[in-house]
This record gives C-alpha cells, structure tokens and sequence, in this order.
C-alpha cells in the first residue's frame, strides 16, 4: 500500500523534479526525517527480507519431497496454495515425473467408505494405465503424500515388471498378446531380462555352446 501511495502520488505530479522534491515521505511513514529515495529504499529491503523468507520456506518444501526442484517457484506456489485440492497437482505432474500425465484419483464417497481423496492408478501421455498396488490417501500437505504417490509408483511398476515377466517366461504365451497386455516400458524390460537370462544359461552349455547359442538365435 506504501509503494502505490507513493507512485500514485508521483504520478499526480507529472513532473519528475518536483515529485521527487515536494512528496514528502513522513506523510506515508509518519517519519518527518524520511525522504522518498529512504522511503523506496525501505519499500526494496522489506521484498528482499520477504522473498529470502519464501526462497527459505519453498527450499524446506523441496527438501521434504525432492522431485519440487523440477518445478519454478510459481508453479510450487499453486500446489502449495491449494492444499484442499488434490487435482490441482495434476497440472504439475509432467513437470515431476517424466512419462507420466496424470493420476487417476477419486474424490471422498461415503457411500465407498472413502473418507479423503485418493489415487489409485497413474497414467503415461500414452494413455497406459498401471494400478497402484494399493490406493495412495492424500491426507495432509502436498509434499508429504506426493512421496506416498511416488513410492507406490515403484512398488506398482516392480509388481507389473515381475509379472510380465513370468508371462514372457510361460509356455504357450503369445507374444503379440503379451505385448499388447503390458505397458511398454515393462513389456521392453522384462524381455531384455527374459534373453539375458537365456544367454546366460546357453552359455553356460557345458555340452555345445555353439549349437546351444545357435539354437537360441533361432527361437
């Protein structure tokens, strides 16, 4: 309110010399020693004192839940500012985690006995879906359950990635189904597991290594 009294007085002036030489400071401050240039200059240390508060109060915040470095202060500020609203970090999801566009989340249901927000599956840019082993209840600050999200993240990916591979492991299984059936990433890793596993053991052929590699190349 100091700095837009004074600017709007200056303005009124229209003259530089004379608003800088007839405003008197001790109006705004009630200090009769002040000038404008002291007053401004009060006005410019004060913001300084207040963004090195917040720079402090957004680092501790990124301490808490690492992966706010990735993010511009403006864009932790909306999270943080809406606290109530879990789908407000859906926006900022992209920006956290690569490959990932969003979480899927249901809001409270009595009816559910579901008391606060939850998540229960996150969703790539691709549109794969992979279900979180157990739902994630956003109860609390943003940066508290977001580490909850991120570790169910790998608890589901690890639960999928075994899975498909055991699947790629069976007798009988279709590839193109299989593939279809599973995430990308996972469907990739565990078949690089899957051959590295089937190199390793025919290499270790004591009979014909040759013929056994062979034989692979084949398959």
């Amino acid at each position: 309110l100091n700095f837009i009294s004074t600017m709007h007085r200056l303005h009124c002036s229209e003259n530089a010399l004379a608003a800088c030489t007839s405003v008197n400071a001790a109006e705004i401050y009630n200090a009769p020693d002040e000038s404008i240039l002291n007053g401004l200059t009060s006005m410019d240390n004060d913001l300084e004192r207040i963004q090195k508060s917040l720079d402090n109060y957004l680092e501790l915040k990124r301490q808490t839940f690492p992966r706010f470095y990735f993010l511009s202060n403006d864009d932790l500020l909306q999270i943080l500012g809406q606290v109530k609203d879990p789908e407000a970090i859906q926006l900022h999801l992209k920006g956290m985690f690569e490959g990932i566009k969003r979480l899927e989340m249901h809001p409270p249901d009595p009816l559910c006995a579901r008391r606060h927000w939850q998540s229960v599956a996150m969703i790539s840019s691709d549109g794969e879906r992979i279900p979180f082993d157990k739902p994630v209840n956003h109860i609390g600050r943003p940066e508290h359950w977001l580490n909850t999200v991120e570790a169910e993240m790998y608890a589901a990916t690890k639960t999928h990635l075994a899975a498909a591979y055991e699947q790629c492991r069976a007798k009988g299984t279709k590839k193109e189904k299989w593939v279809k059936d599973n995430p990308g990433q996972v469907t990739i890793t565990s078949g690089c597991i899957h051959w590295t596993s089937q190199c390793e053991r025919a290499l270790a052929d004591t009979e014909d290594v040759n013929e056994a590699l062979k034989k692979l190349r084949r398959k």
